[in-house]
């Protein structure tokens, strides 16, 4: 995924497809740049990344429904732990 696609993800598009058993998200994502739909997949070691940084953010289950984006200010995850 490019940046761009990385710094629009929602929590919702993340929580929406994410599956608890395999820890494995699945992306069904638009390529801002060329207008491409494309899909991919997060690991669940990727996931777990994500969910770290969304724990850090101390959001609470409520705002899996929001469209506020996952990504607020161009941190890195190290730079969150």
């Amino acid at each position: 995924m490019a940046a761009n696609e990385i710094g629009n993800l929602k929590v919702s598009d993340f929580f929406n497809g994410y599956d608890p058993e395999t820890g494995v998200k699945y992306l069904d994502l638009r390529r801002q740049k060329m207008k491409i739909d494309f899909f991919t997949f997060l690991s669940p070691e990727a996931s777990k990344a994500v969910k770290k940084y969304l724990d850090f953010r101390a959001r609470e289950p409520k705002t899996r429904k929001s469209d506020r984006f996952i990504v607020l200010f161009f941190l890195t995850l190290s730079q969150a732990f």
